[in-house]
């Protein structure tokens, strides 16, 4: 009955709960004019349980939260038309399950005419994986079913027939007409209805539904009042929450999930002579050692617990179906360091007065003591505890057996919800469900300690609690330390600038003063994007400032001390950085055509720019960046040696005029240039060239501008496209490079003859794949002509959930879709490791350098080899903040395994190196580096969707099986697992990218 929901509507005065009513009926009156169907004479008033049901129906139609969902399996060969025959017969005897809800009161009416009509599926034909698959699936869908009141029926009934001697029958009814008892009457009733239905009988059944009509009404003349004056006695001044305490905010939280209990019957017997010595109840015990773990949770004395209690009160009701549910609240204060034993008694005392007192309804106890607050929970309880006897889950009837299933699981309106049952040989078990904003790692942890205290309590109960229960060193340090200082806004310019550009890059609303870069997600790939725009906008920073001032404060305080002089002039030549080396030795060799290994980008003219201008504006950027003007040229004994040229002359450029041309017709003309002009480049004369397409029809003029991979990466060609805008603009000052990409690379083959590179030899050899991907075609390259991709895109919602949650497990989207996609591969190929190749933005500087690369223009991504080992992770998100972990162990962010591999001086190093197995797949996750068209090109240019021809040479060979290729655009996440048709059947990699997507949907909750 209770929601967060409630927060948003217990405050109002019934005044303001009167007028909201009565414009939803004004509207509700707009929707629904057809001329209602013929009811009963049975109208009746809603209780008050129901009729705060009814309020928050109305405030949110069909939410989840309120769904009862249970499942009876029924064993034996069934008679399909006797079970609906049977089914009929409960409906027609309850006339809580045929109710509906109308305005005029509002009031509950029960009508004649209302079955709900049974959906039928037959699994039993399908192979036992699938059919099992196709079961949890239905199951989930009809937990979370929900319901029209104003229309009905308030049930949703769905038989999965499994075998010829195994159907299950999935019910979900909404709370307003059921609890959990109705649900053991419906198991009774079904099953007796069966039996009759089999052997022909015909019975006549009264309906109860008046008798819970006459039960509602009676509750609401009742005068309670001295009731109510102990209720606000008790619980006055309690704490506002008594929870676990979050890792998100509530608002960010998903469906959440449950966690298993239980307690063997071989551990209760002494617990039970305990309580039995103290004349004490067994819920007392579990309202005990439920508020001891919270307390080691949160440090508070005071808790407050809901209790499920109900209003079914007499003789009369106990075979009737109706909500008869009316929480309570239960405070247990734990001050004074009492023992056990005395706990016991003070938790006892609680629900004795409660019990005393059960006949108010929650409504009045939460308006009368103003409980209502604005941030989503529940008011006064947010953990709800039940304790039930096992009821007899078995019926027979009609030659079948009759057995409820345990119950699928729902949501909950709590933030935990915890059901315990006592067996009849004495165990004690159930079910913690718990909301989403509470991570599962911490869920368990807590529900393991309560069972623990459990277990305890006989032989601690002379012990104080806080010997019995000690609340754990770090809480106290929390609870001891000053409250976390509050939210401090930005206070000088400079922390302006840099919160916003924070915000932009991570995708969060508000950055303060002292947050923590990396505490919020950050990754290294957007550490480039936060020093490239902070650059731009003319504050200058390194990698390493980020690494060392985390925070806004402590970067706003800096000196700046990378002045943005004009680039020096490196020529001559240039050693290859471990990016070209890997290209050298891993692609070169098996290209056709050595030219054909590019990186295009296509853009469409926001406004007119004339050709001279266009090709000016391009030659410009060979002149600011000198990576554009490398050439790979033969040195005479059979190898290549790269030269950085001074003056390369101007970059072939083509204007190619379309407009005499139909729209159709001038795309497959561009189309067919672009592919042509793929193929033209040459790595010793001209790795660059750029293409004009004057466009008919009022279309924008499109440039493809094509640079060989050897000179570039992908996050150049945000540097591209913006400067080659500020070269187009007269208004720009664009800052010119900090230092050349020659300099850069003879940097690096400097740092490849240190002696403590030779140390992590031992790291790269553990990184040896000891793993085979499974293929469908064994012994077959993947050839760039023949590899393709399949891709996902997860909604803006999903996306934003999945950061939050990533931000909450010190994590990033990133790490998020590596954990998916590590545990989907390790699933795949069996075993707990896998090993990819992960890419790495790679303009972090050797030890000892502190050089700014993030406006130079080259090569710098690559790829290094990592064995990450999942174990058995409680959470996606818990294993995305381990994976975090083990990549930050790399050393020098994966560059050594480059440097040794392709630079170091030894060659014994480096074959040793090449002799290890290689992964084989690979996991580069982009961030929104290539989303170019926010940037401030912008102005003048965006992306262009049309073809831009066949970026690699057919021919070639790729060395990875599988490519997973991720960033964000749009404030979506999007993902490709690319393949070779050679290798894999593109359903199989569909396969792959499906149980990612469901991982990151169902693991991320």
């Amino acid at each position: 009955m209770s929601d967060p929901l409630a927060a948003q509507l217990a405050g109002l005065t019934p005044e303001q709960q009167r007028l909201f009513l009565q414009r939803l009926r004004l509207r509700r009156r707009r929707q629904n004019a057809e001329e209602r169907p013929a009811v009963s004479a049975a109208s009746w008033p809603l209780s008050h349980a129901q009729e705060r049901l009814w309020l928050l129906e109305t405030l949110t139609p069909r939410h989840p939260a309120y769904t009862v969902p249970f499942a009876i399996r029924i064993a034996g060969p069934l008679d399909r038309q006797a079970l609906e025959t049977a089914i009929r017969a409960v409906l027609d005897r309850h006339g809580a399950l045929r109710t509906v809800i109308v305005e005029e009161g509002p009031a509950q009416v029960v009508r004649d005419d209302l079955h709900d009509t049974l959906a039928w599926t037959d699994l039993s034909g399908l192979p036992a994986p699938e059919r099992d698959t196709t079961f949890d699936r239905l199951t989930a869908e009809h937990g979370i079913r929900t319901f029209d009141l104003t229309n009905g029926p308030p049930v949703a009934l769905h038989a999965v027939q499994l075998s010829d001697r195994e159907t299950v029958l999935l019910a979900a009814v909404h709370h307003i007409v059921f609890d959990a008892t109705s649900v053991t009457i419906v198991l009774d009733d079904l099953a007796a209805a069966y039996d009759d239905a089999v052997a022909g009988r015909h019975r006549t059944s009264v309906d109860t539904g008046h008798q819970f009509g006459e039960h509602c009404a009676a509750e609401r003349a009742a005068d309670r009042e001295r009731g109510l004056t102990y209720w606000t006695n008790t619980l006055r001044g309690a704490p506002p929450l008594s929870t676990l305490p979050a890792r998100r905010a509530r608002a960010e939280s998903g469906p959440g999930g449950q966690v298993p209990l239980q307690l063997s019957a071989s551990r209760t017997p002494a617990l039970f002579g305990l309580l039995r010595a103290e004349r004490v109840t067994r819920y007392a015990a579990l309202l005990t050692a439920a508020s001891l773990a919270l307390r080691r949770t949160n440090g508070q004395d005071t808790m407050i617990v809901g209790v499920p209690a109900s209003t079914r009160t007499r003789p009369e009701l106990a075979r009737v179906v109706g909500c008869f549910y009316n929480p309570q609240a239960l405070r247990l204060d734990l001050d004074g360091d009492p023992t056990v034993r005395e706990l016991l008694r003070r938790a006892h005392h609680a629900v004795g007065g409660a019990q005393a007192n059960a006949d108010v309804p929650f409504g009045d106890v939460v308006r009368a003591l103003r409980a209502t607050r604005g941030d989503r929970h529940n008011p006064l309880f947010q953990t709800m505890l039940s304790l039930l006897d096992a009821p007899v889950a078995e019926r027979h009837g009609g030659g079948a057996r009759f057995r409820l299933d345990p119950a699928p699981a729902g949501r909950t309106d709590m933030d935990l919800f915890v059901t315990v049952t006592v067996g009849a040989g004495g165990d004690m078990a159930g079910v913690c469900r718990f909301a989403g904003h509470l991570d599962e790692p911490d869920v368990t942890a807590w529900a393991d300690d309560l069972i623990g205290l459990l277990d305890r309590m006989a032989s601690g109960a002379d012990q104080p609690i806080s010997r019995f229960a000690p609340i754990p060193d770090g809480i106290r340090t929390v609870l001891a330390a000053p409250a976390a200082a509050a939210y401090r806004a930005p206070g000088t310019p400079t922390e302006t600038l840099l919160a916003g550009v924070w915000a932009r890059v991570l995708g969060v609303d508000r950055i303060g003063a002292d947050d923590n870069f990396f505490q919020l997600g950050g990754d290294s790939m957007q550490v480039v994007q936060v020093i490239a725009e902070t650059a731009a906008a003319g504050l200058p920073l390194s990698p390493g400032d980020l690494l060392r001032h985390p925070t806004v404060a402590g970067l706003a305080t800096l000196e700046r001390r990378h002045p943005q002089g004009r680039e020096t002039v490196v020529t001559g030549d240039v050693p290859p950085t471990p990016a070209q080396a890997w290209f050298l030795t891993e692609i070169l060799p098996h290209l056709s055509h050595p030219g054909h290994f590019n990186h295009p980008y296509h853009a469409e003219l926001v406004r007119p720019v004339t050709a001279t201008e266009l090709s000016g504006a391009v030659n410009a950027l060979t002149r600011r960046h000198d990576a554009l003007r490398l050439r790979l040229v033969p040195d005479g004994a059979g190898q290549r040696r790269q030269l950085s040229i001074p003056d390369t002359g101007p970059v072939p450029f083509d204007t190619h005029d379309l407009r005499d041309a139909d729209a159709e017709e001038a795309d497959r003309l561009a189309a067919d240039i672009a592919d042509t002009a793929q193929r033209g480049l040459s790595l010793s004369a001209a790795p660059m060239r750029a293409v004009h397409f004057r466009m008919p029809g009022g279309q924008p003029d499109r440039l493809l501008l094509i640079c060989h991979h050897l000179l570039v990466d992908g996050f150049s060609r945000t540097l591209l496209m913006n400067d080659l805008a500020d070269v187009l603009d007269p208004a720009a000052r664009p800052a010119p490079p900090s230092l050349p990409y020659a300099a850069w690379a003879r940097l690096l083959s400097a740092a490849a003859t240190a002696p403590e590179l030779t140390g992590q030899r031992a790291f790269w050899r553990a990184q040896a794949r000891a793993e085979n991907l499974p293929v469908d075609r064994p012994g077959t390259a993947v050839r760039f002509g023949s590899r393709t991709g399949v891709h996902r895109v997860l909604t803006a919602d999903v996306t934003a959930r999945l950061a939050a949650e990533a931000r909450a497990a010190g994590a990033g989207l990133s790490d998020l879709l590596l954990a998916a996609t590590a545990v989907t591969i390790a699933g795949w190929q069996g075993g707990d490791e896998v090993t990819f190749a992960l890419a790495a933005p790679g303009r972090s500087g050797p030890p000892g350098h502190d050089v700014d690369v993030t406006r130079t223009v080259g090569w710098f991504q690559y790829f290094y080899p990592l064995r990450l080992r999942l174990g058995h992770p409680s959470s996606l998100p818990r294993l995305a903040g381990e994976l975090r972990v083990q990549i930050g162990a790399v050393p020098m962010h994966g560059l050594g395994h480059g440097l040794l591999t392709h630079a170091h001086p030894d060659p014994a190093v480096r074959e040793e190196q090449v002799r290890s197995a290689g992964p084989q797949v690979s996991f580069n996750y982009l961030g929104e580096i290539g989303s170019w068209d926010r940037q401030p090109a912008a102005r003048i240019l965006r992306p262009s969707t049309h073809p831009s021809g066949t970026a690699q040479d057919p021919e070639g060979r790729w060395p990875y099986l599988l490519d997973i290729a991720g960033e964000l655009r749009d404030g979506r996440l999007r993902f490709a697992v690319h393949h070779g048709s050679g290798v894999h059947h593109t359903a199989t990699v569909d396969g792959l990218a499906e149980e990612i997507v469901r991982l990151l949907n169902g693991g991320a909750r």
